[in-house]
This record gives structure tokens, C-alpha cells and sequence, in this order.
């Protein structure tokens, strides 16, 4: 058996032009357990697993312009994003030489990039939300 426990603390400020904005700043207090148990007879192993992880978005996920990138396709970012939290089991048996394994993933808040029209006009807007 393998047990942890690890407590995160993160405080970021936003300012707009100077002026601290409450809204997209981000102050996060979590905890992210992991456990694994592991068994093993003669030519049986076993393990089964859970782990809970934390996703920040990137920088310039978080950004508020809009980059051009062609005539036909533009990239923005949203400062309004959250953190996924992900909650990853799995579990894994082997015999001898064959192996199976399967794993379920859910995640909290996901972060996703999503396409849409900029300003109605037959432009793609790729952003993160």
C-alpha cells in the first residue's frame, strides 16, 4: 500500500490597466490524496490506484486580447478561467506476460478549446472556456 497527501495554497492578483480586479483573481486552498494498493502471488500482480490532480490553465489561456493569426482564424484567451480538478483510478492485473488494464478519468470544470464565428463574420475565434 502507498498512501499521500499533499495541500496546494495559491493566491494570484489580477490588474486591469493597474486597477485589482476581484472576479479573475484566484486565491486556491486544496488537498490532492493518492492511494495505491498492490498485490502480487507467484505469477499474479494486481494494483489498483486513485489520484487527484489539479490542471491550471496556461498563461496565454488566460490572456484577454485577440491574436490574429490569418484572415480566416483568430485566437483569444479567457482570465476568467478555473482549474480542473481531475480524479484518475485505475486498475491493472497481469498474468505472466498478458497485461490488463482499464482507467476512468473524471474531470471537474475541464478546461476545452472551443471554436466559434468572431463578431458573426466567417472568421473561426479559438479560444479556451
Amino acid at each position: 500500500m502507498d498512501a499521500g497527501l499533499r495541500y496546494e495554497y495559491v493566491s494570484a492578483k489580477y490588474y486591469s490597466f493597474g486597477k485589482y480586479e476581484e472576479e479573475p483573481s484566484r486565491n486556491y486552498s486544496n488537498w490532492f490524496p493518492n492511494l495505491t494498493l498492490s498485490w502480487n502471488k507467484e505469477t499474479w500482480a494486481a494494483s489498483l490506484a486513485y489520484t487527484c490532480k489539479t490542471k491550471r490553465p496556461s498563461y496565454s489561456s488566460l490572456r484577454n486580447e485577440v491574436q490574429y493569426d490569418n484572415r480566416y482564424m483568430y485566437e483569444g484567451g479567457d482570465p476568467y478561467l478555473r482549474p480542473t480538478i481531475a480524479h484518475d483510478v485505475s486498475l491493472d492485473v497481469m498474468c505472466n506476460w498478458i497485461s490488463f488494464g482499464v482507467e476512468y478519468l473524471y474531470e471537474d470544470n475541464p478546461i476545452i478549446w472551443y471554436a466559434t464565428l468572431y463578431k458573426h463574420q466567417d472568421i473561426a475565434f479559438l479560444r479556451n472556456i
